[in-house]
């Protein structure tokens, strides 16, 4: 009997010593915080001289606000050009004497471009729904 006991204290020890360094690890561990908010990329390029108005969600749609210097016509042929080499279809398109607007959609995806003539330039109001 005496013989077993060295084995059977050695064996305990080294059980000790591997389910410490097992649950150490797990121990100092921070938990994962998971939550709802994802940062959607955004494919559209903004014109080299702009300004971010506003950024918010609405019904499920991303809206992008911004100013630009650029001239209305010059940001609506910009715009559909891109869209369309990328492969989006073109749902509608209205024009008045200040304003253009746009709706281009692929597969689940679809954006909707309004462009506003301003005293100094242009505003854009992107909407995207992902």
């Amino acid at each position: 009997m005496k013989k077993f006991i060295i084995p059977i204290i050695i064996t305990t020890v080294w059980i000790f010593y591997r389910s410490n360094q097992y649950f150490e690890g797990k121990i100092y561990n921070n938990p994962e915080v998971k939550s709802s908010y994802s940062e959607k990329r955004f494919f559209l390029p903004f014109p080299k001289n702009y300004e971010l108005i506003s950024e918010y969600e609405e019904n499920g749609y991303e809206v992008k606000i911004i100013n630009t210097s650029d001239d209305i016509s010059t940001l609506n042929g910009f715009y559909q050009e891109i869209l369309r080499s990328k492969n989006f279809l073109k749902d509608y398109e209205y024009e008045s004497d200040n304003t253009q607007e746009f709706k281009y959609s692929k597969e689940n995806y679809e954006i909707n471009i309004i462009l506003n003539k301003q005293e100094k330039g242009t505003s854009i109001i992107f909407r995207n729904l992902d």
